[in-house]
C-alpha cells in the first residue's frame, strides 16, 4: 500500500522546480478518525476538481486476474493496476 514497488524512488529535482510541483506525504494511521475523514474528503475533493491525478500503470481483462496478482505480487507495477470488466 503505497510503495508496493518499492520505497525508493528516483526524483529529478530541476523538472520538480520547473513544473512547481510538491511532494506531500500522508500518514493516515497516525490521525484520529476524525482527521482521516477529513482527509479522505479533501482528496476526493481534490480529484473531483482535477487537482489530483491517479497514475494508472496497466488495466488487465479481467480473465488476467491471476496475472494481476501475480504482478502485484512482485511488486512490478507502477501506478495502479485496474482489471476491466
Amino acid at each position: 500500500f503505497g510503495v508496493s514497488a518499492g520505497a525508493e524512488v528516483e526524483l529529478n529535482m530541476r523538472t520538480l522546480y520547473r513544473k512547481r510541483l510538491s511532494v506531500l506525504g500522508y500518514a493516515g494511521l497516525q490521525l484520529g478518525a476524525d482527521e482521516r475523514r477529513q482527509g479522505r474528503e479533501r482528496a476526493l475533493a481534490a480529484l473531483r476538481e482535477g487537482d489530483l491525478r491517479v497514475r494508472v500503470g496497466e488495466v488487465l481483462e479481467l480473465e488476467q486476474v491471476n496475472e494481476a496478482f501475480e504482478r502485484l505480487a512482485s511488486r512490478a507495477v507502477q501506478g495502479k493496476l485496474l482489471l476491466a470488466l
